[in-house]
């Protein structure tokens, strides 16, 4: 597995130039080509704009994004460009069909309610995630640091194991540590655990020729703020979430529990399919 070109959309907003600058190191990072890519609606032009036409106000944000990108060509000596479009088509519906071209998606996010939409599939993140292409959701003001450990959010009881696949295929590309975390609700049951035991086992069995896989479990019936306490308490740079566990997903971010999940905005969320 290899990464070629990541995008990172932008709206030019603070947020943006946050994700943007950590893009630009990831790309870095990991040699691959990094595209900023702006999309606005022709709906959303004022009448002076409409009058001139789009392909003028494409061409000064063209101008605007173009001059960003050589800016972090020059600084972080890699390939960068620029792609503005200016379309009549619903921006959830541009913003995918982009992210087809591409390995990951970089974006910045304002925080745990951006989080319940992208679950909840009401905002531009519900079309992203409906591609094969992952998303490393990037928390306002968050600084680059290499991802040396990722913790995956699963649940491992109820037998689908394709998303560890694509979790170990990413853990290897980055050089990066894997911990699989199970949160139970509930009280603690000695079947449970030893049923959890043997498929802990089995998979560490599986994935020995690729990497040495650590599992912890947590039982509490909330589970957004132990998945955060864990994270914190262990060193995590980035929470995994597969978008296939949905059930598991809609627990961890309910509306009713967004207070307690507040902070999980403070480090990356990197979400596959």
């Amino acid at each position: 597995m290899r990464m070629k070109k990541i995008l990172c959309p932008t709206d030019f907003s603070e947020i943006a130039y946050n994700a943007t600058a950590y893009a630009a190191k990831f790309a870095q990072a990991t040699n691959s080509e990094l595209i900023l890519f702006h999309t606005e609606s022709i709906f959303d032009l004022t009448p002076l704009e409409m009058v001139r036409g789009k392909e003028m106000t494409a061409q000064a944000l063209q101008e605007q994004l173009d001059r960003q990108c050589m800016e972090i060509s020059t600084a972080f000596k890699i390939s960068c460009y620029a792609d503005v479009q200016i379309s009549s088509q619903p921006l959830t519906s541009v913003i995918s069909k982009k992210a087809a071209e591409f390995d990951l998606i970089i974006m910045g996010t304002n925080g745990v309610n951006d989080y319940y939409d992208f679950f909840a599939g009401s905002t531009t993140y519900g079309v992203i995630k409906k591609s094969a292409i992952p998303v490393l959701l990037i928390p306002a003001g968050y600084e680059y640091s290499a991802i040396t450990r990722m913790t995956f959010a699963a649940d491992l009881m109820k037998g689908d194991y394709v998303p560890l696949r694509k979790i170990v295929d990413w853990a290897n590309l980055l050089k990066s540590e894997v911990s699989i975390l199970q949160v139970i609700r509930g009280h603690y049951n000695h079947e449970t655990e030893a049923a959890l035991k043997r498929t802990q086992d089995e998979i560490s069995d599986f994935y020995s020729d690729d990497m040495t896989i650590e599992f912890d479990t947590i039982w509490s019936d909330e589970i957004a703020s132990s998945i955060h306490s864990y994270i914190l308490r262990n060193q995590s740079d980035v929470l995994a979430l597969c978008t296939e566990h949905r059930s598991f997903l809609k627990a961890m971010f309910h509306k009713s529990v967004t207070k307690v999940i507040t902070n999980i905005a403070s480090y990356p969320v990197f979400v596959f399919h």
